[in-house]
């Protein structure tokens, strides 16, 4: 695992005064990441209200209530920072039960927020129209699912993608968790790139009907602007 910064130990220790109230570290980690990788940016204020468990956030001050919304922005900050240099997974490959539950939490949160943008995802991914990231956005959803399943019964399982034939065993489990540890970092490297695919999609389609906007238009045919009606009543008046 990664060592904590100073801002990190002090965003866990208010996580841990507030309790059952709010998104444990690790979920809120995962969760954080989903957010950074949403298709558009999504504002702190949009967000801020997901993590709590509680109705309202409960703190002594107001003060520190500042400090703790300023502590998450300068995480995401850093999270956003690391993913710009392909920093994705805050993890090694799991080797201890404990591990493996901090990851199984990671990927809670994860699956959280890509609930909350899922309306996003899907308008992104159909603009997009591409089979391969389709897959890799899936794979990762699968993947982040199989991952919380430790949390429950402390046993990996994968539907397909590996071969079930070795005998049970730790070294077994060993291998298929490191094949599916390695898997997902693959298709969260996609998923962390759908935002730019994205952009870079709109930006040509806005060209693209700009120029067709600036054809020449007949008088009497339809305005370009959309209005629906005719160019010489419209745009050209």
């Amino acid at each position: 695992m990664i060592t904590l910064s100073a801002n990190d130990k002090e965003l866990q220790n208010f996580l841990h005064r507030l309790g059952d109230a709010v998104l444990d570290y690790q979920r809120l980690q995962g969760f954080l990441f989903a957010i950074a990788c949403s298709p558009e940016p999504v504002k702190p204020s949009e967000w801020f209200e997901l993590i709590w468990l509680d109705d309202e956030p409960q703190f002594d001050t107001e003060a520190e209530a500042k400090r703790f919304l300023a502590l998450l922005v300068e995480d995401m900050a850093a999270l956003e920072q690391g993913l710009e240099q392909g920093q994705l997974l805050p993890f090694f490959c799991p080797t201890g039960i404990d591990q493996r539950r901090q990851l199984g939490q990671w990927c809670e949160g994860f699956l959280l927020a890509h609930q909350y943008l899922e309306e996003l995802w899907e308008l992104a991914l159909m603009d997009i129209d591409s089979e391969a990231i389709d897959d890799a956005v899936t794979a990762a959803l699968n993947l982040a699912s199989a991952f919380t399943d430790v949390l429950a019964n402390e046993q990996l399982q994968f539907d397909e993608g590996f071969d079930h034939s070795h005998t049970a065993g730790d070294k077994a489990e060993k291998q298929q968790l490191q094949e599916a540890y390695q898997w997902f970092d693959e298709v969260l490297s996609v998923y962390a790139d759908v935002r730019m695919q994205w952009q870079t999609f709109k930006a040509s389609h806005d060209a693209d009907q700009l120029f067709l906007a600036l054809e020449p238009v007949a008088r009497d045919e339809l305005c370009p602007c959309g209005s629906g009606a005719v160019f010489a009543k419209c745009c050209l008046h």
